[in-house]
Protein backbone atom coordinates (compact mmCIF):
# COMPACT_ATOMS: atom_id res chain seq x y z
CA UNK A 1 0.00 0.00 0.00
CA UNK A 2 2.78 1.99 0.58
CA UNK A 3 4.07 1.89 -2.88
CA UNK A 4 0.58 2.94 -4.19
CA UNK A 5 0.50 5.86 -2.02
CA UNK A 6 3.81 6.40 -3.31
CA UNK A 7 2.13 6.74 -6.86
CA UNK A 8 -0.30 9.07 -6.04
CA UNK A 9 1.74 11.60 -4.08
CA UNK A 10 4.33 11.64 -7.43
CA UNK A 11 1.25 11.99 -9.49
CA UNK A 12 -0.29 14.73 -7.38
CA UNK A 13 3.24 16.60 -7.71
CA UNK A 14 3.42 16.09 -11.61
CA UNK A 15 0.19 17.28 -11.94
CA UNK A 16 1.20 20.72 -10.44
CA UNK A 17 3.34 21.29 -13.28
CA UNK A 18 2.26 22.58 -16.18
CA UNK A 19 1.45 21.17 -19.16
CA UNK A 20 2.65 22.55 -22.53
CA UNK A 21 -0.08 21.24 -25.80
CA UNK A 22 2.94 20.52 -28.57
CA UNK A 23 5.62 19.03 -25.06
CA UNK A 24 3.24 17.32 -23.38
CA UNK A 25 5.70 15.41 -20.74
CA UNK A 26 3.44 12.12 -20.42
CA UNK A 27 4.20 11.44 -23.85
CA UNK A 28 7.58 9.77 -22.71
CA UNK A 29 5.38 7.67 -20.32
CA UNK A 30 3.97 6.07 -23.19
CA UNK A 31 2.75 3.01 -24.14
CA UNK A 32 1.15 1.85 -21.39
CA UNK A 33 0.14 -1.71 -21.00
CA UNK A 34 -1.36 -3.88 -18.29
CA UNK A 35 -2.18 -7.24 -19.05
CA UNK A 36 -3.60 -8.41 -16.12
CA UNK A 37 -5.92 -5.61 -15.91
CA UNK A 38 -8.76 -5.50 -19.06
CA UNK A 39 -12.03 -3.95 -19.35
CA UNK A 40 -14.94 -5.68 -17.53
CA UNK A 41 -17.69 -6.51 -14.90
CA UNK A 42 -16.42 -5.37 -11.41
CA UNK A 43 -18.19 -6.75 -8.72
CA UNK A 44 -18.53 -4.10 -6.10
CA UNK A 45 -16.24 -4.87 -2.80
CA UNK A 46 -15.06 -3.34 0.25
CA UNK A 47 -11.45 -3.61 1.06
CA UNK A 48 -9.30 -4.29 4.16
CA UNK A 49 -6.51 -1.46 3.50
CA UNK A 50 -6.40 1.67 4.57
CA UNK A 51 -7.87 4.47 2.81
CA UNK A 52 -6.41 6.71 -0.03
CA UNK A 53 -5.79 10.14 0.93
CA UNK A 54 -7.83 10.88 -2.41
CA UNK A 55 -10.53 9.03 -4.24
CA UNK A 56 -9.17 7.35 -8.06
CA UNK A 57 -10.78 5.55 -10.78
CA UNK A 58 -8.74 3.47 -13.10
CA UNK A 59 -9.60 3.52 -16.26
CA UNK A 60 -8.39 2.62 -19.88
CA UNK A 61 -8.59 3.94 -23.96
CA UNK A 62 -11.48 1.36 -24.33
CA UNK A 63 -15.34 1.82 -25.13
CA UNK A 64 -16.31 0.73 -21.76
CA UNK A 65 -14.21 2.99 -20.11
CA UNK A 66 -15.62 6.24 -22.05
CA UNK A 67 -19.28 5.06 -20.91
CA UNK A 68 -18.33 4.60 -17.65
CA UNK A 69 -17.01 8.13 -17.66
CA UNK A 70 -19.09 9.80 -19.86
CA UNK A 71 -22.19 8.27 -17.17
CA UNK A 72 -19.38 9.22 -14.27
CA UNK A 73 -17.55 12.31 -14.23
CA UNK A 74 -19.83 14.75 -12.47
CA UNK A 75 -19.78 12.58 -9.89
CA UNK A 76 -15.64 12.14 -10.10
CA UNK A 77 -15.08 15.30 -10.45
CA UNK A 78 -17.22 16.43 -6.90
CA UNK A 79 -15.10 13.55 -5.57
CA UNK A 80 -11.94 15.32 -6.91
CA UNK A 81 -10.78 12.14 -8.02
CA UNK A 82 -7.62 11.06 -9.76
CA UNK A 83 -7.31 8.87 -12.73
CA UNK A 84 -5.04 6.15 -13.73
CA UNK A 85 -4.63 5.54 -17.11
CA UNK A 86 -3.53 1.52 -17.46
CA UNK A 87 -3.71 0.35 -20.65
CA UNK A 88 -3.09 3.38 -23.51
CA UNK A 89 -0.76 3.26 -26.30
CA UNK A 90 -0.57 6.79 -27.52
CA UNK A 91 -1.33 10.87 -27.03
CA UNK A 92 -4.19 11.00 -29.03
CA UNK A 93 -6.38 7.96 -26.70
CA UNK A 94 -5.10 9.50 -23.78
CA UNK A 95 -6.33 13.12 -24.49
CA UNK A 96 -9.22 11.03 -25.61
CA UNK A 97 -9.59 10.27 -21.92
CA UNK A 98 -9.13 14.19 -20.84
CA UNK A 99 -12.30 15.39 -22.70
CA UNK A 100 -14.06 14.64 -19.45
CA UNK A 101 -11.52 17.15 -17.77
CA UNK A 102 -10.72 14.90 -15.22
CA UNK A 103 -7.05 14.28 -14.16
CA UNK A 104 -5.71 11.17 -15.40
CA UNK A 105 -2.20 9.92 -15.85
CA UNK A 106 -0.72 7.18 -17.04
CA UNK A 107 0.46 4.56 -15.19
CA UNK A 108 1.17 0.84 -15.26
CA UNK A 109 -1.79 -0.92 -13.33
CA UNK A 110 0.29 -3.67 -12.10
CA UNK A 111 0.48 -2.58 -8.52
CA UNK A 112 -2.98 -1.38 -8.23
CA UNK A 113 -4.40 -4.89 -9.29
CA UNK A 114 -2.31 -6.78 -6.52
CA UNK A 115 -3.36 -4.30 -3.91
CA UNK A 116 -6.69 -4.10 -4.59
CA UNK A 117 -7.72 -7.73 -6.16
CA UNK A 118 -8.64 -6.49 -9.12
CA UNK A 119 -9.09 -8.33 -12.92
CA UNK A 120 -11.02 -5.68 -14.41
CA UNK A 121 -11.85 -2.03 -14.80
CA UNK A 122 -13.29 0.76 -14.61
CA UNK A 123 -13.19 1.17 -10.95
CA UNK A 124 -13.87 3.76 -8.50
CA UNK A 125 -12.18 3.34 -5.39
CA UNK A 126 -13.09 5.22 -2.49
CA UNK A 127 -14.07 4.98 1.72
CA UNK A 128 -12.29 1.55 1.26
CA UNK A 129 -14.56 0.86 -0.91
CA UNK A 130 -14.42 -0.70 -4.99
CA UNK A 131 -17.10 -0.11 -7.37
CA UNK A 132 -18.18 0.54 -10.96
Amino acid sequence: MRHITFILSVLLAISSSPVVANNDPYTRMLPVVTPVLTPGKVTPKTIDRASLSRPIFIVGDDPLSYRWLKARHKKLKALNAMGIVVNVHDIAGLNRLRQYQLPVYPVRGNDFAKAFDLKHYPVLINNKKVTQ
